[in-house]
């Protein structure tokens, strides 16, 4: 599926609360759920404001998540998971705005970005709705899914296109952060299997 945003991407960062600046002034899952990789692999071209603005969407998104499983979650585990992902990608946006900040540009909203933070929105949707039974399994799931697609968005379609070393910096502790959350994502429903 590939879809067209032009002057929409502009309106969902406002409606999402995304900080967007003018470049003048220098700002993922299978199924039905993912990301679509036709548009996050249709944009080729990004440039550092871009892709703060995407690790700044995706980790907003991931906070938003997080608060609909500390509410809803049963199980100590998968809250505790969800906290350290709250911590981890609010860690990430407030550095990303240090580094726009430090090199200043602005956090620019994209393609990419736009549908990040649509999927996002999806997703939140659908874990308020999730049958509280198995709420668990399908916030975890859904991590599982959400983490796998933000690596390969960083390896193959961020950290090739940065340029300042600080925004590859930023990058790459976002990629152990979210590696180390897929882990323990991972740790974490298989635990739940098994009960």
């Amino acid at each position: 599926m590939k879809v067209h945003f032009g002057k929409v991407c502009g309106a969902v960062a406002v409606l999402s609360g995304l900080t967007v600046l003018p470049v003048s002034a220098a700002r993922a899952t299978g199924g039905s759920d993912r990301a679509s990789d036709a548009v996050r692999e249709g944009q080729t071209e990004f440039n550092d404001s871009q892709i703060l603005g995407v690790t700044d969407a995706d980790s907003g998104g991931q906070v938003e998540q997080a608060n609909v499983a500390l509410t809803r979650a049963k199980a100590e585990p998968v809250k505790t998971l969800a906290q350290k992902i709250s911590k981890d990608h609010s860690d990430t946006r407030q550095k990303g705005m240090e580094v726009a900040k430090q090199l200043g540009i602005s956090v620019t909203p994209s393609e990419t970005s736009a549908e990040v933070q649509k999927n996002s929105a999806e997703k939140v949707m659908k874990l308020e709705k999730a049958d509280a039974a198995d709420f668990d399994r399908t916030y975890l799931k859904s991590q599982i899914d959400e983490h796998e697609d933000t690596l390969k968005l960083i390896n193959k379609q961020l950290l090739p296109k940065a340029s300042a070393p600080q925004v590859k910096a930023l990058l790459t502790r976002m990629r152990d952060s979210v590696q180390q959350n897929l882990s323990m994502a991972h740790s974490t429903l298989d635990n739940l299997k098994k009960k």
